[in-house]
């Protein structure tokens, strides 16, 4: 996972792993970061389409469901 997370340009890493491992809201991500909330979405949206093309599609379908249930 985090090998397919160095990929990732600069922000969309930032923007998702504040997602995930801090557990903030698109809202909250927006607001730290001077974005908008649908800049939030969009990146958040395309990171997963990068870890899903890297990732053993079972071990990101497992981080993907972790992630959501948290939300």
């Amino acid at each position: 996972l985090y090998s397919a997370l160095e990929v990732l340009p600069e922000q969309r890493r930032q923007i998702l792993e504040l997602a995930v491992f801090d557990s903030m809201t698109y809202q909250q991500i927006a607001e730290k970061l001077n974005i908008s909330k649908n800049t939030v979405k969009t990146q958040i949206g395309r990171a997963y389409r990068i870890l899903k093309e890297r990732l053993d599609p079972k071990d990101f379908y497992l981080f993907y469901f972790f992630q959501r249930k948290k939300k």
